[in-house]
């Protein structure tokens, strides 16, 4: 019975040269990584924070010190303005 190396030798014997010295130098690569790193590495993930900061959502302004207090009055004021059809 053949292993699993045998079986792609072999069949790496019937590839064209080209491809055989591809296929070598992947499989070279691939021992000489450290066990620790993953071959298929998730890309690092982006917080939430950095993705809304990259979009533009995050910023500062200036405003009223009790915006917090009365920010819908505020927001009906800036969107009346902003789309006075009159």
């Amino acid at each position: 019975m053949t292993t699993l190396l045998e079986q792609a030798f072999t069949a790496a014997t019937q590839l064209p040269q080209e491809r055989q010295d591809q296929l070598a130098q992947l499989i070279l690569q691939e021992i000489s990584r450290p066990q620790h790193q993953q071959v298929n590495k998730a890309p690092t993930q982006k917080s939430p924070l950095q993705i809304f900061t990259e979009l533009g959502l995050v910023g500062c302004f200036e405003g009223e010190p009790d915006l917090s207090a009365n920010y819908k009055s505020v927001v009906k004021s800036y969107i009346l303005k902003k789309h006075d059809h009159h």
